[in-house]
């Protein structure tokens, strides 16, 4: 604003006078097409001329082609023996000779031009802008239009009007000066708000979130910055959770191979090493106790290849599940008499509670594998004299089977790394029984394959593994 004030300043002081001489140079360029056609009308031409001349504030003499005046308005309102008489309210203000227009024309070149002069008969010479132009009058004879306007105080209006456009654009400036204040603030406080968001965002922190809510621009910048930052947070923490997943495959990856060797690096020594005893020779039962053993470790290795060939077909869906409609009560009861003698020769007594008719759609030799895997996993880590229940029951739209022994709780650690393959939350017990650390791997799969929920839980007295479905 301040700016401007002294611009206007500058444009006044400078340019004022010669927009106002354009403005008046307009004026007369205007008004000489009306006097002609005034002059048209004959006797009643100095009346009009002069009313025009009143109207316009513009003086106008119409003199021949001699320049001897033949029309007197304005300041001139007779001539009486080649004296001109200025009158005022019908009484002679003044009578002074005839002045010469002569001056006049001496830059007149057959064409229209301006000239600045003065009335020599005036006491203080004033400068006047007149407009000298060729013109037929009354009588078809051709004369001169001399059109008058005074720019004697353009000066002293132009210096006026330049203070007074300075001290009003001034008070306009302080006075603007709070309203400006209070709007820039105004602007400026959330612009710098979203800038600090912004930043922070740029910084991965995404607690920061705008609440302008204005409906021009800027309000529509912080929704949007709003709408960013939510989108930006969502998908950073998927990119953390996919490398932590990464991360976890990998590590799980290595320990597979790890396992893997582990389980392998024994039976393979073994088989190896008894296989260079029989090249040796050895005669009688020797010879049959170290075939037994090769054909044993092999089963082992077999039994593994086999359970690792099973668990990945099941999780990548190599293998299509053959569902159908059965009776998952069935299916435990059968399960539970084919291993009651296992159960018998261990003292651990195994219980069935189940429901009639707890019908599943599901893939009955996968789900036997699953269940089978529970119960003997129960049956490992029962006590002797322990006992072992299983019970079958439909909780609204899912059958639900639990797989309870008795047995030391599973600590927390080791709740989620169970149904990893391989992975033995009690190493000894483990090896005791031959196992690899497969089934409950296998259970996962099966269960995730069919769409439903499986899991482990700390009861009074032991665990409780189970499925639903």
């Amino acid at each position: 604003m301040l700016m401007f004030a002294l611009s206007a300043r500058f444009l006044c002081t400078f340019f004022l006078e010669k927009y106002y001489i354009g403005q008046k140079k307009n004026e007369l360029i205007k008004t000489l097409p009306k006097v002609q056609e005034m002059l048209k009308r004959g006797e009643e031409s100095s009346e009009n001329i002069f009313t025009l001349e009143r109207a316009s504030n513009i003086s106008i003499i119409i003199t021949d082609n001699e320049h001897k005046p033949q029309y007197n308005v304005g300041i001139i309102t007779s001539i009486v023996d080649d004296r001109a008489e200025i009158r005022n309210g019908g009484k002679v203000f003044a009578s002074v000779a005839l002045p010469s227009f002569d001056r006049y024309f001496n830059e007149y070149e057959g064409k229209p031009v301006f000239v600045k002069t003065a009335l020599p008969f005036i006491e203080n010479e004033r400068s006047f802008l007149s407009l000298v132009s060729e013109i037929t009058l009354a009588d078809g004879s051709s004369g001169f239009a001399i059109l008058q306007t005074s720019v004697f105080a353009i000066n002293e209006n132009a210096a006026v009007a330049a203070d007074f456009v300075g001290y009003v654009s001034l008070a306009i400036f302080l006075l603007g000066l709070p309203v400006i204040f209070f709007i820039s603030r105004g602007i400026s406080r959330p612009i710098i708000k979203i800038s600090e968001t912004a930043q922070k965002i740029s910084s991965l922190d995404f607690s920061e979130k705008l609440k302008i809510s204005s409906r021009d621009e800027i309000g529509g910048l912080s929704e949007n910055i709003n709408e960013m930052s939510e989108t930006l947070e969502q998908t950073i923490n998927q990119l953390r959770e996919n490398l932590k997943t990464k991360e976890r495959i990998e590590v799980f990856r290595k320990e597979f191979i790890a396992n893997v060797s582990h389980e392998l690096k024994t039976p393979i020594s073994l088989v190896g090493g008894y296989a260079e005893g029989l090249k040796l020779n050895v005669d009688g039962d020797e010879k049959d106790y170290y075939c037994d053993v090769i054909i044993d470790e092999s089963a082992k290795m077999n039994k593994l290849v086999l359970e690792l060939l099973e668990l990945s077909q099941i999780e990548y869906g190599s293998v299509a599940l053959e569902r159908e409609s059965f009776d998952l009560s069935s299916l435990v009861t059968t399960l539970a008499e084919k291993y009651r003698i296992s159960f018998e020769k261990k003292n651990i007594t195994l219980e069935t509670n189940t429901y009639p008719d707890v019908f599943v759609f599901a893939d009955p030799d996968k789900i036997e594998r699953a269940l089978t895997n529970y119960i003997i996993n129960a049956l490992h880590h029962a006590p002797e004299n322990g006992k072992v229940s299983v019970v079958v029951k439909q909780c609204e739209e899912k059958a639900v089977v639990r797989v309870y022994n008795d047995g030391a709780h599973i600590e927390h650690e080791h709740k989620e790394r169970i149904w990893h393959s391989f992975y033995k939350a009690d190493a000894a017990r483990t090896r005791e029984y031959g196992g690899q650390g497969l089934g409950l791997s296998i259970v996962r799969a099966v269960v995730e394959a069919h769409g439903g929920n499986y899991g482990v839980e700390n009861v009074d007295g032991g665990g409780e593994f189970f499925i639903e479905l």
